[in-house]
């Protein structure tokens, strides 16, 4: 989820993401759950030589993103245009999304760390907003 931060930039400049992705669906995870899975497997015997897909409660697309972040800042959301190199990128990268490779979901959060996993909306709220919204201070 922390990956949408890189928007930042452009939504405050432009008040448009970009994510050339289509209807992709991605399991997005919150690093803050990854870092409560990490801490309770070090603190755990009970996870060693195990492997998880951790992910969060929700497969979400970008579009359901953007609605979101415009829900949650009262903005519309448009395309942008990326320089030809990252463009090309993340057409490529976003091309695999859209076929389907991050549209499932996990309960292991919760199973390890004993935490729903958070949602978009929590990160919107709790993280994007106020990023999208705090002032520079001279």
């Amino acid at each position: 989820m922390q990956n949408l931060l890189a928007d930042v930039p452009t939504l405050k400049a432009q008040d448009t993401p970009y994510a050339a992705a289509g209807n992709a669906r991605l399991g997005m995870i919150d690093t803050r759950d990854i870092a409560d899975v990490a801490m309770c497997a070090l603190l755990s015997s009970a996870w060693d030589g195990n492997t998880y897909d951790l992910t969060g409660p929700a497969s979400v697309s970008f579009h359901e993103i953007a609605q979101e972040l415009s829900e949650a800042i009262a903005q519309s959301v448009r395309d942008m245009g990326l320089g030809e190199w990252f463009a090309q990128g993340s057409h490529e990268y976003l091309l695999a999304y859209s076929r389907g490779w991050g549209d499932f979901t996990t309960d292991a959060v919760q199973a390890i760390s004993g935490k729903q996993a958070r949602t978009i909306r929590q990160l919107t709220n709790e993280v994007l907003v106020p990023a999208l919204t705090e002032t520079v201070r001279a």
